[in-house]
């Protein structure tokens, strides 16, 4: 998390090429402060446009992220790792060559 200020959390994105992740970035911050007692939103701010992005942990949310965490953890055990596939945002991430070399 970028900052945690008069009790919101807040994330910085320089663009809005993947609002869904930075929106779930946000949501699982969340979560992880709730069961530490802390009950906040989250505020993500774009640089690019100035826009600002409210974003608040409802109970459909946390059961989505605890469904996604043991989703991950179930991948983590594998021996192999599944395969890459190969989606709109590959060709600028930092870990293209970590997936496809």
């Amino acid at each position: 998390m970028d900052k945690l200020k008069n009790g919101k959390l807040f994330e910085l994105k320089k663009r809005n090429t993947a609002p869904e992740a930075a929106k779930y970035q946000v949501l699982y911050y969340l979560l992880k402060l709730r069961e530490k007692g802390i009950n906040t939103t989250g505020i993500i701010k774009y640089k690019e446009n100035n826009r600002i992005e409210e974003i608040v942990l409802t109970p459909e949310d946390e059961k989505t992220l605890k469904v996604s965490i043991r989703e991950i953890e179930q991948i983590c055990s594998l021996n192999m790792p599944p395969s890459a596939k190969k989606v709109r945002y590959c060709k600028n991430c930092s870990y293209y060559r970590l997936c496809f070399s």
